[in-house]
């Protein structure tokens, strides 16, 4: 056996170089029949890995894992399984299942905010008479925000905040996460103060926090950037107090910044909401704000949904897999934000503007409104991507159709400067003749001459209850609107 590149410090003794020369060849070229060496272990029942000795290297993208664990002497291979363990009481395997490997590696696919288990069992040697381990050793990983605390279940939000302040992020860190236990019950009766540092608060994938939103309460951003995932918001109705000047997030009206960390709002449920989801009434500007996976009903038809107003602006804006609805129509937006461009912002490193809703569902956003000066008219930055999205009774000021998603997203005339990404959206207006708009192809400027576009109507299970399932084939064809409502792939 021969290495390039092999230093070890051993005693020079036949057997302790044999072993050291096993263990890197085991761990690098795999077990072979070599008569040279003997691994000095024989005739034993073998020991799975030591828990010690592992390493978890994943990519940039936090899309691949590679899991190394330390050579069992002796051994003739290892039995593996890599476990999604988001739900402890159903693992999902991610890859082969008991695959046999004779090295000490395997890789597999990840994603992100996921808590994985990898299982690994050492084989028996016929060669050397070594039995199977008794026992496999598993070791946990997560993709996780590292975790600052737990807060308890029962606790009042408010109130934990008020005596244990966020505190700034240490030397190393680049944000820390907050985490309310599975199936939690919670409650925030008054203002919450981020501080500066980087955020995230979340709740359980699969088992919901639960957050009863009473009194005045809201999160008080100072823009350090903050994501809030797997955690329902209700609103008592009989205690909170709604306000013009409030919203779920709100960003000091004393303060304005360009912030680069994102925000986002990840599978969250979010009931009867009073206010904006985000409130600024000054000067900050964000790189990046998501909703994703968000089921969002809004109480008031007159309330805006994200409402950034003075000088404040979003620069990418993403809304995916989420349905925003308002059980009784009005004139609230669906977002508010004055007409900037990149350029506007010195020093922000800016050169383009992305608004992005795919695979959404959107009901009864905006009698006449729906966006609100969002786009420019002196820079041909933006790119609008609006692709298996659906469209119903929104943007539309009369029986004639005189409006439409388009006409507001792009401030009513500057269709020139957008490029657009469009695919399979449905723009349906229950009160407009024949039922549909945004598709009129004598007017080449604001409509969707994609050619994808679907002129069926959706047929919701019912809507003005807040169930969207889907009985249209053309929309379960193609699958259009929020996946939530559509029927699962095979």
């Amino acid at each position: 056996m021969k290495s390039k590149h092999l230093f070890l410090r051993v005693k020079r003794t036949g057997l302790a170089f044999g072993a050291a020369m096993l263990l890197f060849s085991s761990c690098v070229d795999g077990y072979k029949d070599d008569r040279t060496f003997s691994p000095g272990v024989q005739g034993v029942t073998l020991e799975s890995p030591s828990t010690e000795g592992w390493t978890f290297t994943r990519n940039v993208d936090i899309t691949s894992l590679e899991v190394t664990w330390p050579v069992v002497l002796g051994a003739g291979g290892y039995q593996v399984t890599f476990y999604n363990v988001d739900d402890p009481d159903n693992p999902v395997v991610i890859g082969p299942e008991n695959e046999i490997v004779d090295k000490c590696k395997i890789t597999r696919d990840i994603t992100e905010d996921t808590r994985y288990k990898v299982v690994v069992k050492t084989l028996g040697n016929d060669k050397y008479n070594n039995s199977d381990a008794v026992a496999a050793t598993e070791m946990p990983y997560n993709t996780l925000v590292p975790l600052r605390e737990i807060i308890p279940s029962g606790t009042n939000l408010t109130t934990y905040f008020d005596e244990n302040p966020i505190a700034p992020l240490e030397e190393g860190e680049e944000e820390v996460a907050y985490e309310l236990v599975a199936g939690g019950n919670y409650e925030m009766d008054g203002n919450i103060d981020l501080g500066t540092t980087t955020l995230t608060i979340r709740g359980d994938k699969v088992n919901h926090a639960k957050v009863t939103m009473k009194g005045n309460a809201s999160f008080i951003n100072h823009g350090a950037g903050l994501k809030v995932k797997f955690i329902d918001f209700d609103f008592d109705e009989s205690t909170y107090t709604a306000s013009n000047s409030r919203g779920l997030i709100m960003f000091n009206a004393a303060e304005a910044g360009i912030v680069q960390q994102p925000y986002v709002f990840q599978s969250c449920n979010l009931t009867h909401m009073p206010v904006p989801l985000y409130y600024c009434n000054n000067g900050y500007a964000l790189a990046a704000l998501s909703v994703d996976d968000c089921l969002v009903s809004i109480k008031d038809g007159s309330t805006t949904f994200i409402a950034f107003n003075g000088q404040g602006w979003i620069k990418d804006l993403s809304f995916t897999n989420s349905t925003i609805y308002y059980p009784v129509a009005g004139n609230g937006y669906l977002v508010q934000m004055r007409g900037r461009t990149p350029s506007n912002f010195s020093g922000s490193g800016w050169s383009s503007s992305l608004r992005k809703m795919n695979n959404c569902t959107f009901y009864r956003i905006g009698n006449n409104r729906f966006f609100n000066n969002v786009i420019g008219s002196n820079s041909a930055v933006f790119t609008l991507e609006m692709q298996n999205t659906i469209f119903a009774d929104c943007v539309v000021s009369s029986s004639t159709g005189t409006e439409g998603v388009f006409r507001r997203i792009c401030n009513a005339g500057n269709y020139g400067n957008v490029n657009y990404t469009l695919g399979y959206n449905t723009y349906y207006y229950s009160a407009v003749p024949g039922g549909f708009l945004d598709y009129d192809t004598s007017d080449d400027a604001g409509r969707d001459h994609s050619g994808t576009a679907i002129k069926v109507a959706p047929r919701f299970a019912d809507a003005a209850n807040g169930d969207f399932t889907l009985s249209s084939s053309e929309h379960i064809a193609n699958r259009c609107g929020d996946p939530r409502w559509l029927p699962a792939t095979e």
